[in-house]
């Protein structure tokens, strides 16, 4: 539905300075629940979702163009399926016992079948249950009809649970406790409306790209060989200032400088162990690593990206995008890295294939003999800056992928023409590649196993991974 999602409707409250609001979740375009990876689904066999125009304007619901939420639940799905928003991706809420549109929760539903029920409910940021209401409020009265449904959520209003609410769970065809649905079961929903005291905002759902940001948390480590002359030998590694490393964040223009490390043999100079005192040349090889460690990339696929605007790096130094996959206690599961070419986007991808990992870390590397710095101007540096594909030319909302899970196969949509898709298992061997210049391509699953998969999707925007699942 084309509205305001979030309608302030009185002012900024005493209490915890959070503010009374009418909710309405209508799955645009232009709103946080309008982006479809703000969204799954649940359990398996979990129903297939995606946002789409309204296919069946009537009843309530007469517009064609508005977006609505479609849900399909197979017959064999658990009693309970359904769909839930991501923690977060709404921002976060409490229900107010005192004021009445807290007190009503109301969705606009077309539902294939008149059997069984929709249910509804919240929880907290702990996964604490505010309500859940599966009982005769959410029958449908006529099966492709648009109608309203109404529940009375005030039980949820004076739960104990009713603290930083973050999810609203619907149920498609709630049947525990009673016959199973046998059929399958379509769920068309929009206009999903209540009030609440808005604790924070909604956050952006991730959507698999990290581009370069001078201003984000950098973090400095240096690992230490002797030189190629003097047998190459690994001599110690330990966290390292970013100025020291020598890399500068200018967080104005947002850009990263990288530099050859200069610090030890300016801080040593007649240190044998830092400068041979022969040549006067640095006698130590520095890998020196600008780094972010960002664990909550944990599980996810991702890539990293941005633009090399200039690189005059003597070719004494060899320097390098990265991501870096490590287990519990920092063992070295899997590098993926990218040249830095002037004038050029790099790109790093990382297709979440290592079970094992805990610590995950982005960032880049210059590597060679630490210099004297009266030479810094001749051995040169490199440049990055954002990449001009920016996270929100590029996201999720650019793809659609149709049924996901999946028997036969898969259905991607992209507002731009997809060059090829490459799909990984989940032990990174590639299993197949389809190449094309259509904004609607399939993937063919018939001959794969069941289990999961990766889709590394290539549009002129350029490479956005995703997970499928095949059933």
């Amino acid at each position: 539905m084309k509205k305001i999602t979030f309608l302030t409707i009185l002012l900024t409250m005493f209490l915890g300075y959070s503010q009374q609001q009418v909710y309405t979740l209508g799955f645009e375009p232009s709103d946080p629940d309008g982006d479809i990876n703000a969204w799954t689904t649940f359990d398996p066999p979990a129903p297939s979702f995606e946002i789409i125009d309204n296919p069946m304007p009537n009843g309530v619901n007469t517009s064609a163009t508005t977006k609505v939420l479609k849900l399909n639940m197979v017959g064999a799905a658990p009693c309970y399926a359904g769909a839930t928003n991501f923690n977060g991706t709404l921002g976060s809420w409490e229900l107010d016992a005192t004021v009445s549109s807290n007190l009503t929760l109301s969705m606009d539903v077309n539902r294939s079948s008149t059997n069984g029920v929709v249910g509804v409910k919240f929880a907290n940021a702990t996964n604490g249950t505010v309500f859940e209401i599966t009982d005769a409020q959410g029958q449908v009265s006529a099966a492709n009809t648009w109608e309203t449904l109404t529940w009375d959520i005030s039980g949820g209003a004076i739960s104990a649970e009713n603290l930083n609410i973050e999810q609203i769970a619907i149920f498609i065809d709630f049947t525990c406790g009673g016959a199973d649905t046998a059929e399958d079961v379509e769920l068309l929903v929009d206009n999903i409306t209540w009030g609440a005291n808005k604790i924070s905002e909604a956050t952006e759902p991730f959507n698999g790209v990290i581009n370069v940001d001078a201003n984000a948390a950098w973090g400095g480590f240096m690992n230490v060989f002797e030189t190629p002359t003097n047998g190459g030998a690994y001599v110690f590694g330990s966290g390292w200032g970013v100025l020291d490393l020598k890399t500068v964040l200018d967080t104005g223009a947002n850009t990263i400088t990288l530099q050859p490390n200069f610090n030890t043999y300016l801080d040593n100079p007649l240190d044998p162990f830092w400068v041979d005192q022969t040549t006067l040349l640095g006698n130590k090889e520095m890998e020196a690593s600008t780094v972010i460690q960002d664990n909550s990339l944990v599980g996810e696929s991702f890539t990293f990206t941005g633009n090399v605007a200039s690189n005059t790096l003597s070719p004494m130094y060899n320097e390098y995008a990265f991501i870096r996959i490590f287990d519990a206690g920092f063992g070295l599961l899997e590098e993926i890295t990218s040249p830095l070419s002037v004038g050029t986007d790099f790109s790093v991808s990382y297709n979440n294939t290592q079970p094992a990992a805990a610590n995950i870390q982005y960032g880049f590397t210059v590597r060679g003999v630490n210099a004297n710095p009266s030479n810094e101007t001749a051995l040169g540096s490199v440049v990055i800056q954002p990449s001009v594909l920016s996270l929100e030319t590029f996201n999720a909302n650019n793809f659609t992928v149709f049924p996901n899970p999946t028997l036969n196969n898969w259905t991607v949509t992209a507002t731009k023409p997809i060059t090829n898709i490459k799909l990984y298992n989940v032990l990174g061997k590639q299993v197949s590649i389809v190449t094309a210049n259509a904004k609607t391509v399939r993937i063919n699953a018939n001959n794969l196993q069941t289990g999961l998969y990766f889709a590394k999707i290539t549009t002129s925007l350029g490479t956005k991974t995703v997970k499928l699942i095949r059933k």
